[in-house]
């Protein structure tokens, strides 16, 4: 009986999946959202803004889950991803989609929203990214991963092309 149950609890954890990353998206900021048939519809947002240069503040997150996915991604292009990302947040931003992907070279940042009406702020993502990388791999050799922060109903995340993100939206 035992066995039928993981067997069964196996099974379902199989079908769950998220919005796959695709090879070869240009650098730029992407929204993902479902269209009326319920499948995954990316758009491109808008060209990266490297103008806008960050500001750094510190407030702390609630506790949240982290994970990591084990993908090996560049330094300089994650940092490229995020910036943007940064820049796009700023101290507050609507997210107006489920998953907004940051795209530059080989790395993407990502946002999952799982709350409506949401936003993203630098400092959230800034905090978020600095645990993950002390968790997954290090600041040098960055391995992709995720900071679930369930109070605030979302994901602040970085990985590689082809890569499983959101999987809980």
């Amino acid at each position: 009986m035992q066995y039928k149950n993981i067997l069964s609890l196996v099974a379902s954890i199989s079908l769950v999946h998220g919005f796959v990353i695709p090879e070869g998206l240009k650098d730029g900021i992407y929204s993902v959202n479902k269209d009326e048939s319920g499948n995954e519809k990316i758009e491109f947002v808008s060209e990266f803004d490297d103008s806008v240069k960050p500001k750094m503040r510190r407030v702390p997150l609630p506790n949240g889950e982290i994970g990591c996915t084990g993908a090996g991604l560049d330094y300089s292009d994650l940092a490229g991803a995020q910036v943007q990302l940064y820049n796009y947040c700023g101290g507050s931003a609507p997210l107006t989609s489920n998953l907004m992907v940051f795209v530059h070279r080989s790395a993407k940042a990502y946002v999952c929203n799982y709350g409506g009406a949401n936003t993203c702020a630098d400092h959230e993502a800034k905090a978020a990214f600095a645990s993950l990388s002390g968790n997954c791999g290090n600041p040098s050799s960055p391995l992709g991963g995720w900071y679930w922060l369930k109070d605030w109903a979302k994901t602040y995340g970085y990985d590689a092309e082809g890569a499983d993100v959101c999987t809980n939206l």
